[in-house]
């Protein structure tokens, strides 16, 4: 009898499941949330069913995705990590059956996070294995830059807000009259209202408003030429930039960012054609006051490619001059100090032009002392 059933189940998984063991077989990955910040958690729900009536002794699940995708605790059973994380799981089924795991991790590092197929082998009842296949998957999830201390970030907000009041009172619109004064000696005399004068019988001046435009530029260079590496600030940077936008747009002030490094696949906005922006130019977007827009911004961030950058921090000045934006705020956000920079950006400011120069540093690392007009040096010290 003993040989009779071994025989029985040779034939059955002979001629039963080494035919049909992928047949009514179903395997689905998927994040649990469409984003989170840099080092919050979420989750990777696999969903394995066998909608057959023959069970299946052992199913190996394997898949690849991102290494900065860190598997916490028990989830990281099963895991290696080499240039991706690599995870190997083995189920096993009876008739009809319909398995979930959900496997906890935190995103280390922004970027786009995509899991495209999910390879599956099947084991008969003697463990030999007897066939794979390869599932395809749409399993897709952003990590956002982590948002910086809004009281870090207040300081800046603060003092681009007294750049632009600064820079509104030195350049007020002769095309916005709001009222008259008395003269003082520093009016220009072609401000002098003559009827007003001789009604009153002394000098009266036309007062204006200043309608200077409040748009601020964010500048940000992610070059980074040097043999040592600093991705830690550049990282940081990008961090600055996406949060100070973000605040400086719920203000009403609108913004526009230019960067020195292009989009990798994946930052596409809704209906966009994400390959589209494989090779595209060096990042460029503009968001109007209040536009609301800080889950798309933190999308492009997210896919920003550092090592795609498409010129040094100097040529991204250069290429601004020449588009002659005068009468704009600008905001650096560079940690290079080089003297090309350094002489580029007192260039670049001017009493027409306001520059604030962000400068992610080591935290007790000296800064170049520069002294330029115009320019407001705001040192970032980053903890190593």
């Amino acid at each position: 009898m003993l040989f009779a059933g071994v025989g029985l189940l040779w034939l059955l998984q002979a001629f039963g499941i080494r035919k049909l063991w992928d047949k009514e077989l179903s395997v689905s990955l998927h994040f649990r949330d469409a984003y989170i910040y840099e080092g919050e958690e979420s989750a990777l729900e696999e969903v394995v069913v066998n909608d057959k009536w023959l069970p299946v002794s052992a199913l190996g699940v394997h898949f690849a995705m991102g290494r900065n995708l860190k598997f916490q605790k028990d989830s990281s059973l099963n895991a290696s990590v080499t240039d991706q994380t690599y995870r190997r799981d083995v189920f096993s089924f009876l008739f009809h059956q319909k398995v979930r795991r959900t496997l906890a991790f935190r995103g280390e590092k922004r970027g786009v996070y995509r899991i495209s197929d999910v390879e599956v082998t099947g084991h008969d009842f003697f463990f030999n294995e007897i066939g794979s296949r390869t599932f395809a998957q749409c399993a897709q999830m952003y990590v956002f830059p982590a948002r910086v201390d809004t009281g870090r970030v207040a300081v800046l907000c603060n003092a681009i807000s007294g750049m632009v009041l600064a820079h509104n009172r030195l350049h007020p619109d002769p095309f916005e009259f709001s009222g008259i004064r008395g003269y003082v000696p520093s009016d220009p005399r072609n401000h002098i209202n003559w009827k007003a004068t001789s009604r009153t019988g002394k000098l009266m001046v036309n007062q204006f408003d200043s309608t200077t435009s409040v748009d601020v530029t964010i500048l940000f260079d992610v070059d980074d030429p040097y043999i040592l590496k600093s991705e830690d600030l550049v990282e940081e940077g990008i961090r600055i930039v996406a949060s100070l936008a973000a605040r400086l747009i719920r203000q009403n002030m609108p913004v526009r960012i230019v960067g020195n490094a292009s989009l990798s696949e994946g930052a596409a906005s809704d209906g966009e054609n994400a390959r589209a922006l494989e090779g595209a130019d060096p990042f460029h977007e503009h968001y109007p006051a209040g536009a609301g827009k800080a889950d798309d911004l933190n999308r492009k961030l997210a896919c920003l490619d550092v090592g795609r950058v498409c010129f040094s921090g100097a040529e991204l000045l250069r290429k601004e001059l020449a588009n002659g934006t005068d009468g704009r705020t600008f905001v650096f956000i560079s940690k290079n100090q080089e003297e090309e920079l350094v002489e580029l950006v007192g260039r670049f400011a001017s009493a027409n032009r306001q520059v604030l120069w962000v400068l992610p540093t080591h935290k007790g690392k000296e800064v170049a002392h520069m002294n330029m007009a115009h320019v407001k040096i705001l040192p970032w010290e980053v903890s190593a």
